[in-house]
């Protein structure tokens, strides 16, 4: 091997591991463009994957952290989604999208769990538990406030108290 042989061989590993690690570098970002296609393309479960890979080869990308919060989200699984925002705000905390779709899920998480309190309240109180119901919405006003479906229930309680 003559050295201008040798010289070609070292330029062009070089060459070769500079253009690896740029694509290693690049990767995170790619993915999370594909999982963003797959997602438009209704591919939800393959879109998730390449979110996770993108956050596991770079979990300071705000972008595949964001992606992936809000692919968990759409899964139903909120309690990881709104850890993947959360981590993306840790990251660049201040992005607008992120805090925006937090809050969102903050109130309609309130809003569920609303919504199941007043279920169990109407239950109480048609099955005559009154002073349990009577217990419980006091709990749950004092969470909730005196909101519209809360006082409709507090004056069912009395008109039942009554008979």
């Amino acid at each position: 091997m003559t050295r201008h042989t040798r010289i070609s061989f070292i330029v062009f590993a070089c060459v070769s591991l500079y253009a690896s690690v740029a694509a290693l570098a690049q990767a995170p970002a790619d993915l999370v463009k594909e999982g963003r296609k797959l997602e438009q393309d209704g591919k939800f479960d393959e879109s998730l994957a390449l979110f996770r890979k993108a956050v596991a080869a770079d979990p300071k990308l705000f972008d595949a952290q964001y992606a992936l919060g809000r692919a968990l989200n759409l899964a139903g699984d909120y309690a990881a989604g709104r850890q993947a925002l959360q981590e993306a705000l840790r990251h660049e905390p201040g992005q607008v999208q992120a805090k925006s779709r937090l809050a969102t899920l903050e109130e309609e998480r309130k809003g569920q769990q609303l919504a199941r309190a007043v279920a169990a309240l109407e239950l109480l109180l048609s099955r005559g538990h009154l002073e349990q119901a009577k217990s419980e919405l006091q709990v749950t006003e004092k969470t909730y406030g005196k909101i519209e479906s809360l006082k409709r229930l507090r004056k069912s309680l009395q008109d039942l108290e009554k008979r």
